[in-house]
């Protein structure tokens, strides 16, 4: 009977069991302390019993013989209670006073020397004291009424004194004829109960005695307790062991079948069984979705009727393999004449054998390729990107060395030229041409920006901008790229007003809208319109254009005849690399960089097309106040302010540093000229308070401009510092203004911001700290 007994019903009784043992340890444990307490009590009163004991027999000796005397010390003077007896005090034939001490006196001063050695409290006692010293206290009150009441001669307890637990003990005092000499006057006569003598006898110690000695009982019952549960546990799992084979012995098949079902069903891969005979044993519910029939109507049936139905003239290579049973990987196209599933599968044959060998069952399962070759193609994408990305920042890279020559080669192009329109009258013809000069030079500047940030060497600064000078000269540049083919029409309003916004920005979205444009036409040819105007935003109109506030706004619109687009594209177009052009032709990325760049200036960027109608583009940019602004061409007309202050100039290029020079002494400066870094260090070094100013490039040999900084400033630190740079890696406005720099510029520099920047850091309206990124 115990043996079919519910697995499920032995849990319970063998908690059970295991409540039971433990309540019987810890009861065990319990009653042991108990027992300790007991007997630790019994020794305590036994304590207590015997100083109890010896007090009384001193006073039995002392009563007996009528007191001892003693010699009149402080602490034991003579005795006030005893006054009446006229022999209370003596003198001895030397001289030495002596006083009569009764057994009370001598009780208390043996109790006093005993609390003050040993710990023991002791105390005489009486419910009618003539010495307030002998007063009971509260629980010494109650074991004198029980003397005096119940007639008992003893009482033990364990008390607290102080907050600290001490066993308690009294016992009476019994008036005899000895103890009438003092005490017959308050009335007691042989054999009352006229007090009582106490011991308290503190637990502390007996305590910490038992304390080490419970931790090992503790240790001893734990330690019985997991022996006899381990002994409970080792014979539940041996019990339930056996009722568990019992039922898995019933349960294997059936559960076999069924965790084979739940597992195949789950796979999206079709897998079936067969017998060596090719009959169909089992088969997952993918399987029999392939073949569009339910699992009874297969189960039993040869596999070629199955897959087969209609016969095959030659057996496909998987039938082959089952009929030879051996293992095979075999791999189907869509198109394969033998492919059930009608997508790349791969197949599997394995055979399972038993241990000698002989086949049992062949297991198939046919997997799809589809994901698999979509993930490679998605990997050959993701490093076909990866490629472009690393191609992208190495040119970049050198993009960043060709700006930085660049820069270089154009600043003695700004600054001779600007010497000569210094030099020339405003009416020589000459000066029109050196204008047109400076022109190309600001253009070439321009350029050498747009490399910087396309390197992603160079932050874009947002300032009050008039776009209507960025989109003409973009679409010169544009008309040099697109065939004749291909009409540009602009309309752009001259009184347009300025915007927020980095003209090299603005350059990016005016040539990636219209090179989409040029792509859409360039088989047929057509016309690309640019238009640049003022609009009002009503709040009506926010909704639709994705627009924050109502306002005033500057207009964009590039439109072209193309091609047009259906309303499913135009829904991706600004999702990155998603592209409509041939592979090799685009990235995907331009749009979604013109997206970017409006909306970081809090505008917006709207399309519309239809198929074979071409396509709008608008972009919407909210307007800001603004002053015209200056070119380079007209700065130079203006008038340049002058000093005549001391500079140590440093740069490695000659040709700079000459043309520097000249600008400068032109200016009225008196200049100190050094190509070497370390000539001019050693030239501060040793002539320090004879600088106003120190102008020095960036990237030079043996020292660079940040290690001539930083030398220079530790000599000086109130040194006023402009350092120019064509382009550098290492240095930012950010760091200039932490290294103590006044001015940080970007070459070429031009004459008339290399002037106000002069005067600015010499004059102190440059705060100290505040470089400048231009």
């Amino acid at each position: 009977m115990v043996g079919n007994l519910p697995r499920r019903r032995l849990r319970p009784y063998a908690i059970l069991l295991q409540v039971f043992w433990a309540v019987i340890v810890a009861l065990s444990f319990a009653w042991s302390l108990r027992g300790e307490e007991v007997e630790m009590i019994k020794l305590a009163t036994l304590e207590a019993r015997v100083s109890l004991e010896k007090d009384i027999l001193y006073r039995h000796w002392a009563a007996r013989q009528g007191g001892v005397y003693v010699p009149v010390t402080p602490q034991t003077p003579p005795n006030p209670y005893l006054a009446h007896l006229p022999e209370r005090d003596l003198v001895t034939p030397s001289g030495r006073q002596l006083t009569l001490v009764n057994p009370s006196y001598m009780t208390r001063q043996v109790d006093e020397m005993g609390k003050t050695e040993y710990g023991i409290l002791g105390h005489i006692t009486s419910l009618n004291p003539l010495n307030p010293a002998n007063a009971p206290d509260a629980w010494e009150r109650q074991a004198l009424e029980v003397f005096v009441k119940e007639g008992k001669r003893e009482v033990i307890a364990v008390a607290p004194i102080g907050g600290v637990p001490y066993l308690r003990m009294m016992s009476p005092l019994v008036t005899t004829k000895a103890c009438l000499e003092c005490h017959a006057a308050q009335g007691y006569k042989v054999g009352d109960v006229r007090g009582g003598l106490s011991a308290s006898i503190p637990l502390a110690p007996y305590y910490a005695a038992t304390a080490a000695h419970r931790q090992v009982m503790a240790g001893v019952h734990l330690l019985l307790w997991l022996i006899g549960g381990g002994i409970f546990a080792f014979g539940f799992v041996r019990f339930r062991r056996s009722i568990v084979e019992q039922e898995r012995t019933g349960q294997a098949l059936e559960r076999a079948a069924l965790e084979w079902s739940v597992a195949m069903d789950a796979s999206d891969d079709p897998i079936y069984l067969l017998d060596p005979e090719r009959r169909l044993l089992r088969a997952n519910r993918a399987f029999c979705r392939m073949v569009g029939q339910e699992s009874g109507a297969i189960l039993g049936r040869h596999i070629e009727a199955v897959v087969h139905p209609q016969g095959e003239k030659t057996p496909c290579p998987v039938c082959q393999a089952q009929s030879e049973l051996r293992d095979a990987v075999i791999t189907m196209e869509a198109d394969h004449p033998d492919n059930p599933a009608g997508h790349p599968i791969e197949i599997t044959v394995k055979i399972v054998r038993d241990q000698e060998g002989r086949p049992l069952s062949i297991l198939m399962a046919l997997h799809s390729l589809e994901r698999s070759r979509q993930e490679l193609e998605e990997k050959a994408r993701l490093e076909s990107l990866l490629r472009q990305a690393q191609k992208m920042e190495a040119i970049g890279t050198l993009a960043g060395g060709i700006a930085h020559d660049f820069n270089n080669i154009l600043s003695p192009i700004f600054g001779y030229t600007e010497m000569a329109l210094l030099a020339l009258p405003a009416d020589n013809p000459a000066a029109g041409d050196l204008k047109q000069v400076l022109v190309a030079a600001k253009r070439a500047k321009d350029l050498v920006q747009q490399i910087l940030t396309f390197s992603r060497h160079r932050e874009q600064e947002l300032k009050p901008l008039r776009l209507q000078f960025v989109v003409k000269e973009s679409l010169k540049l544009l008309r040099a790229s697109i065939p004749t083919t291909i009409t540009i029409h602009e309309e752009i309003d001259p009184d347009c007003e300025a915007v927020l916004a980095d003209p090299v920005q603005i350059q990016q979205v005016v040539m990636n809208l219209c090179t989409n444009a040029y792509h859409a036409m360039r088989e047929k040819g057509g016309t690309l319109s640019v238009c640049l105007r003022m609009v009002d935003i009503a709040a009506d109109d926010l909704m639709a254009k994705s627009l924050s506030a109502p306002g005033r706004y500057l207009q964009l619109t590039v439109a072209d005849t193309g091609l047009g687009m259906p309303r499913e594209l135009l829904e991706r177009i600004f999702e990155p690399y998603f592209t409509t052009k041939k592979k090799g032709e685009g990235t995907g990325l331009g749009l979604a960089v013109v997206h970017g760049i409006v909306k970081g200036l809090k505008g917006t960027v709207t399309v519309y097309s239809e198929p074979g109608q071409g396509t709008e583009f608008h972009v919407y940019l909210p307007v800001v106040a603004a002053a015209p602004m200056e070119d380079a061409a007209t700065a130079t007309a203006v008038a340049l302010p002058t000093g005549h202050e001391r500079v140590l100039l440093v740069d490695d290029d000659a040709m700079i540093l000459t043309v520097m020079h000249q600008l400068l002494a032109g200016l009225g400066y008196r200049v100190e000229p050094f190509s070497d870094s370390e000539a001019a260090l050693a030239a501060f070094q040793e002539r320090p308070q004879d600088f106003d100013l120190v102008i020095t490039d960036m990237t030079m040999p043996k020292k660079t401009g940040e290690q001539l900084t930083r030398e220079m400033l530790g000599i000086r630190p109130e040194l006023p510092i402009i350092l120019c740079t064509g382009f550098s890696e290492q240095m930012s406005s950010e760091k200039a203004k932490a290294l103590g720099i006044r001015y940080f510029l970007l070459k070429p520099v031009i004459m008339g911001e290399l002037a106000r920047a002069i005067r600015a850091v010499l004059e102190g309206t440059a705060a100290t700290g505040q470089p400048r990124a231009t």
